[in-house]
């Protein structure tokens, strides 16, 4: 007997049972309801997700080196500038030459002036420092320190003291004592002799 006769001598309620096992086979076996589809779709939301957060990550820290770049070509240009300021054939005795004169142009008694303590020196430039006592009137020492920025190089001031030495009596400023140590900057020369 062909499949096709047991097919056709198969009574109403047969078949009716027959059909029941297929359909719960079917069911079981191969029918998922979208469940395939549903984990497979959940899985690749994953991978957007994550896709997408690395590309935050990567355009956040992308940002963050152009902001890096940029600085670092502020701080280049900043410097060059510096460098273009700082001569590099300072010595200790033009600094205080131009130290001297700048006291004697406003006017004040010179008591010292004396190459100073090291300064401080790095692969880029080097701090001279000069120790200078000077006697005058406060104003005088004022204009001293005014006419420091009239240099030819950058000068930073420190150890400031100021003393009175005298009271004038009502004829005249007040006679100050100035003691500082006044740095001049210089570029050092490059590794390969060439200098900034």
């Amino acid at each position: 007997m062909t499949l096709q006769e047991r097919i056709n001598s198969m009574t109403r309620a047969m078949s009716v049972g027959v059909g029941a096992v297929l359909a719960v086979l079917y069911y079981f076996v191969l029918f998922n309801g979208g469940q395939r589809e549903k984990i497979a779709v959940n899985s690749q939301r994953a991978q957007i997700e994550q896709t997408q957060q690395s590309i935050q990550q990567e355009e956040r820290r992308y940002q963050e080196a152009l902001q890096y770049k940029a600085q670092v070509e502020e701080l280049g240009e900043r410097y060059s500038i510096l460098a273009e300021l700082l001569p590099s054939d300072l010595n200790s005795s033009q600094l205080m030459r131009a130290i001297s004169n700048e006291a004697t142009a406003v006017g004040v008694n010179i008591v010292r002036v004396s190459e100073g303590r090291s300064g401080v020196r790095t692969e880029a430039y080097d701090a001279l420092t000069v120790s200078v006592e000077f006697r005058g009137s406060f104003p005088q020492m004022l204009s001293f320190l005014a006419g420091l920025t009239r240099l030819s190089t950058v000068t930073s001031v420190s150890n400031v003291s100021i003393r009175a030495q005298s009271q004038g009596g009502g004829q005249g400023p007040v006679q100050v004592s100035f003691s500082a140590d006044v740095l001049g900057y210089r570029v050092l020369a490059r590794q390969n002799g060439a200098s900034r």
